[in-house]
């Protein structure tokens, strides 16, 4: 039986365990920041609405900021942007399906608002990426 490699929200709620809640046999990866996975892009709440700022090491030339009214409109401009940065760092693709192909990914995003992971899902099981990599 094969699994579809998923999404899973990660929890500070006392007991909660990523293991308790996966079903697949390769495990589960925390792919947010702090790991070399996570997405240099941060949502932030302002006093007016909601930013996109740049949080990655060094600075991007120009520096960057976008605001917006709404939570979701933030996070699409936040992934992406991630989408282009794996896009233009060489190698990340073939990294992503090497190391997170067929492993649920786990990020702090809530389910209903667009995440990184969504990324990193679609490239760490992309068959073309095997085809190129391999």
């Amino acid at each position: 039986m094969t699994t579809t490699p998923r999404r899973i929200q990660r929890r500070r709620t006392k007991g909660w365990r990523a293991g308790d809640h996966s079903t697949n046999p390769r495990g589960v990866v925390y792919v947010g920041r702090g790991t070399w996975w996570g997405n240099p892009w941060v949502v932030a709440q302002t006093r007016t609405g909601w930013a996109v700022n740049w949080a990655g090491e060094g600075t991007p030339t120009p520096e960057w900021t976008a605001s917006t009214d709404s939570q979701h409109a933030a996070h699409l401009m936040a992934v992406g942007l991630y989408r282009e940065f794996a896009n233009r760092t060489i190698g990340f693709a073939v990294r992503a399906w090497v190391e997170l192909a067929g492993r649920d990914l786990m990020c702090w995003c809530p389910p209903e608002l667009p995440c990184h992971v969504d990324v990193l899902l679609e490239l760490a099981n992309d068959q073309a990426v095997r085809q190129d990599g391999a």
